[in-house]
């Protein structure tokens, strides 16, 4: 038929054009989904590059190199909540 999705549902059956719609929104959603994967993915590509890397033992407070500020998470988490996705303050304290 060389058609998109909506039209051939629709040729198919004039029922089954929100079969085709429905697909069409499934796959906008799950693109957006997935980009915001690969972005959490390049930022922290991009900040492997930096010396010394901003979740490293030169970066902690503790004896044991695993905690910074926040003391019942790992300073990987804490760089992840913190810096990439926002989550968290600096008090270590989820946002509301």
């Amino acid at each position: 038929m060389q058609k998109g999705n909506i039209v051939v549902w629709n040729a198919l059956h004039p029922r089954l054009y929100g079969l085709g719609l429905s697909t069409c929104i499934a796959c906008y959603l799950i693109v957006i989904y997935y980009n915001v994967i690969i972005s959490w993915a390049l930022t922290m590509f991009f900040n492997s590059f930096y010396s010394p890397l901003p979740w490293s033992v030169q970066r902690t407070t503790n004896e044991e190199g695993t905690f910074k500020e926040c003391e019942d998470i790992y300073i990987t988490q804490e760089f992840f909540y913190k810096d990439v996705l926002g989550i968290i303050n600096d008090d270590c304290t989820p946002y509301d």
